[in-house]
């Protein structure tokens, strides 16, 4: 019967991924049902989705734990004389495992049910799981430290699968030494070895009878602020800086009457000043300093941090360049799309107590000439690609190149398309063998190239790249930036302004594209804004800005931008 329900489970989670662009959640009203995170349609207030928040280690057909640590010993030659007859042997270990996430059929009946009790509606309907947008994973380890730098806690991060039931795969080498570290940790409750992760999921935010005013002048008095534009923040850093902000009347926020979710509102409100303030960073361009906070970003998150946040915990910001005067007002009184980090994580537990006896997953052997293995890649699909699959990309082309040891190329090739995604019968993964390739860990790299086919004509090759992990994370080429005007109103009426239209030329691969924006006095401003998809190489557009006046005059202004913002009540002189 567990077996049956399992399969129907997973057959329920292919079909909600083929209809996850549908999938609109309210993120305000929440409720917890047993521990699950449930929210309901927008369009459908009895039928919710719940919120997967458990990892483990990934279980084999036979519910056998995918984990190894092999612990190997080779003859070591010695360099000098010595009288010892015993020596002590080189060698090493190799540890893997996988990870997954998923919710057991167990909790989601229990959630289910008490989701009835608690609403006291008997027609509620528990669908299935959120389908995340994209996510990420940090392994985090004293134990498994690289290049013996003591600080270097945050072992391995990446894209984190976003449907449930996919898996992570890592892969450790190390000394005689730290395996015997490793192996003591893991007969403890709580090891050395835990992994965050930091998922990203989207709903509609109710609307609020609110409004925000943005003082420049005072912004520029934070201390934060004022200082060098490559002051790096995470993300506890993030919103102690708007609580000060607030404090300092920088930041105001008006309400009108009573809103019975005040964290709900304040949650939006951050997001929008997160999109006024701070770029994100490139994990590549972090500070080595930096990322021992998000270090410590992460640890708050195991240790309790609220598990939903409008900022990620695994991400750096950089402030963007602020006007330094005047007031920004922003209304929150219409419906938006947001979007909301959640947080869980996994510690190894003791492992070792289980299965410690268990050759199949703890073993010592001696090194002899490699065996016939073969090496399986994987291609993981982020949740934004999903969706662009659906819209802009018919197909996705990766091709594995393997050069060997012995002078041989092996090339394997898989397509990528909407039907691949849905079909669970078809692996998406490349297999390649060992041909003399003697030096193992070299024998784990090889190339790889996507090639990617547009809707409505047009393609896109990457370059060769260089990759050791078992995972070929696919994600689009491109990203989508918001492009919102700005301005004051009565500024315009008082200079005369019967209607302005802001034209936006941007870049898209081998083409120039170009969209538009009116806005005329009696407009909400906070509606006016414009979505534009950019290659993931340029955050740069062009914008001409045309503002017509009462007698029939016009002013044009033109540049170049990137940060997001159009200011439309700054006329030229």
């Amino acid at each position: 019967m567990m077996i049956r329900f399992r399969i129907f489970y997973l057959l329920a989670l292919l079909v909600l991924t083929s209809v996850a662009v549908a999938q609109s959640i309210m993120v305000d009203r929440g409720v917890e049902a047993d521990g699950l995170w449930c929210f309901p349609l927008v369009d459908d207030s009895l039928s919710y989705y719940f919120l997967p928040d458990e990892a483990s280690i990934a279980l084999d057909e036979r519910h056998h734990p995918q984990f190894s640590l092999i612990r190997y010993v080779t003859l070591a030659e010695e360099t000098s004389a010595s009288p010892n007859t015993i020596g002590q042997a080189g060698g090493g270990a190799v540890l893997h495992f996988l990870i997954e996430y998923q919710t057991s059929p167990e909790r989601i009946t229990n959630a289910a049910k008490a989701l009835k009790d608690m609403l006291h509606n008997e027609e509620v309907v528990l669908k299935g799981p959120v389908i995340f947008e994209n996510g990420q994973y940090a392994l985090i380890s004293s134990i498994l430290k690289q290049d013996g730098n003591e600080q270097n806690l945050m072992m391995a991060s990446g894209n984190a699968p976003v449907l449930e039931g996919s898996k992570i795969a890592l892969s450790f080498e190390m000394d005689p030494e730290t395996s015997k570290l490793l192996i003591e940790s893991l007969k403890m409750p709580t090891s050395d070895v835990s992994i965050v992760f930091d998922m990203t999921f989207s709903g509609i935010s109710k609307p609020f009878n609110a409004e925000m005013e943005v003082d420049w002048s005072q912004v520029q008095k934070h201390s934060h602020v004022s200082a060098s534009s490559q002051l790096y923040f995470v993300s506890a850093e993030v919103d102690l800086l708007f609580d000060e902000l607030r404090k300092d009347q920088a930041i105001r926020l008006i309400t009108t009457g009573e809103d019975e979710n005040l964290e709900a509102l304040i949650d939006r409100v951050y997001e929008k000043l997160m999109q006024l303030f701070f770029d994100p960073v490139a994990p590549e361009k972090v500070p080595p300093a930096v990322k021992q906070d998000i270090t410590g970003a992460l640890s708050k998150v195991m240790s309790g941090l609220k598990k939903k946040s409008p900022f990620s915990a695994q991400g750096a910001y950089q402030l963007k360049e602020l006007k330094t005067a005047g007031t920004s007002r922003l209304s929150f009184n219409s419906g938006a799309t947001v979007q909301r980090h959640h947080y869980f994580s996994f510690n190894m537990g003791d492992l070792y107590q289980q299965y410690g006896n268990d050759q199949r997953f703890f073993r010592t052997v001696d090194m002899e000439d490699p065996d016939f293995r073969q090496r399986e890649v994987y291609v993981g699909v982020d949740g934004s690609l999903i969706q662009e699959m659906e819209r802009m990309i018919n197909n996705v082309t990766v091709t594995l190149r393997k050069q060997h040891q012995n002078g041989s190329e092996t090339l394997r090739e898989i397509v990528v398309t909407p039907k691949t995604l849905a079909d669970s019968l078809i692996a998406l993964k490349m297999v390649y063998g060992s041909k003399e390739d003697n030096n193992r860990l070299e024998w784990l790299s090889y190339d790889y190239q996507t090639n990617w086919k547009f809707a409505g004509g047009g393609s896109y090759l990457t370059p060769w790249t260089s990759e050791t992990t078992s995972m070929i994370n696919l994600f689009a080429p491109f990203k989508r930036t918001n492009i919102q005007l700005l301005g004051d109103e009565g500024v315009l009426v008082e200079q005369g302004v019967r209607a302005t239209i802001v034209q936006i030329s941007y870049p898209f691969f081998d083409e120039i594209r170009i969209g538009r924006l009116t806005w005329k006095p009696g407009d909400e401003m906070d509606g006016k804004q414009l979505d534009i998809t950019l290659p993931l190489s340029s955050d740069q557009y062009s914008y001409k800005i045309t503002w017509v006046k009462n007698d029939g005059s016009r002013q044009v202004k033109e540049g170049d931008d990137n940060t997001g913002l159009i200011f439309i009540d700054e006329l030229p002189e």
